[in-house]
């Protein structure tokens, strides 16, 4: 792969976190099938997302989150 694409692909990973938080932020819990269709991505890139974001540290201070025990969902 050459440096410039992967360059493209962190881009395209960063806009699609910044479109998947910024759809909840607008719009609250969501369930994944619907923040794949209300991006216009995949539900495993949703799933893949959530996963990453699940696992940082908190912006506030406060630890890691884990959102895996608090998603909409099954």
């Amino acid at each position: 792969m050459s440096q410039k694409a992967g360059g493209s692909l962190r881009s395209l990973r960063r806009t699609n976190q910044e479109q998947i938080l910024a759809l909840l932020i607008d719009q609250g819990p969501l369930h994944r099938a619907a923040l794949a269709r209300l991006a216009g991505v995949s539900r495993t890139t949703v799933s893949t997302i959530v996963n990453e974001l699940g696992t940082r540290p908190d912006p506030q201070g406060r630890g890691e989150t884990d959102c895996r025990s608090r998603r909409a969902g099954r």
